[in-house]
């Protein structure tokens, strides 16, 4: 994407290119806390209720077939 050491464009003018702050160049994202991740993991893995499932078959009018 942008070159550091590009010979004929400074990183000021590769930015005004991409339309991106020189900062948003520059930026080092920190990155999620073993909290976070753990937090994160343990959400996607929890089952939905019925209900919620229900609602959503009803939204995208899927037939509810009995267990």
């Amino acid at each position: 994407m942008i070159e550091r050491d590009h010979p004929a464009l400074s990183i000021v003018a590769q930015c005004r290119l991409l339309s991106i702050s020189r900062s948003s160049f520059y930026h080092e994202p920190a990155g999620e806390t073993e909290r976070n991740l753990g937090l994160m993991r343990k959400r996607r893995l929890r089952p939905i209720g019925f209900s919620l499932a229900v609602g959503i078959a009803r939204r995208i009018r899927l037939p509810l077939s009995p267990l």
